[in-house]
């Protein structure tokens, strides 16, 4: 089975998760490959991702740069899930999700990862409490990390510091990505603030 896949802003690469078992048996350890249209080669990204238990539209567990070197994605840990990003000029794959003590992966539930165009930072939706120093439900949050000074920041914050529930989107684009509005959040006012999630 192929899904959950994104494509490069000149068509030459593609990205895309397979695995072996139906999404409907619930979800399922898969792979990750990026095509190479042009050269006709494949790279293997990751061996053990997590492929959700969700129609195909609903998957939303990779994004790719838009000029196709950086891939964000959710894996699979011994304790749940994290966010990683890959780097097609030096083959790694970089840990995003580090807990707020920059130690181990910070454990919780992830999806919806988006990069910037030089995949400097990703944004993603997770659970996990102890991804900063604020305050936290373990209901979904979204943050950003910035890979090049190694912080997170939590963006469902408004001025005042209140932490506010979040069940929206991120849309990455060439652009930038952006926080798109939630669905059940008690306060609207501190959305302004995160409408830009990366630039």
């Amino acid at each position: 089975m192929y899904c959950n896949f994104s494509i490069s802003d000149d068509g030459k690469y593609v990205v895309y998760e397979a695995c072996t078992n139906a999404t409907s048996s619930g979800a399922a350890a898969g792979i990750i490959l990026r095509q190479n249209m042009s050269a006709g080669t494949t790279d293997i990204i990751n061996t053990n991702v997590f492929v959700q238990s969700l129609s195909f539209a609903s998957m939303h567990d990779l994004s790719m740069s838009p000029d196709g070197r950086f891939v964000s994605y959710v894996a699979k840990q011994t304790s749940g899930k994290a966010i990683y990003r890959w780097d097609a000029q030096t083959g790694i794959n970089t840990l995003v999700s580090l807990d707020r003590d920059g130690a181990a992966p910070a454990v919780g539930d992830y999806d919806w990862p988006a990069m910037s165009f030089d995949g400097q930072y990703v944004a993603f939706n997770s659970s996990a409490t102890n991804l900063v120093s604020n305050v936290v439900s373990n209901t979904y949050h979204i943050y950003r990390r910035d890979l090049n000074t190694a912080t997170t920041r939590l963006l469902d914050v408004d001025a005042n510091t209140v932490v506010h529930r979040w069940q929206g989107k991120i849309i990455s684009s060439a652009y930038g990505s952006y926080a798109t509005l939630p669905g059940d959040v008690a306060n609207f006012n501190y959305l302004a603030s995160i409408t830009t999630v990366l630039k």
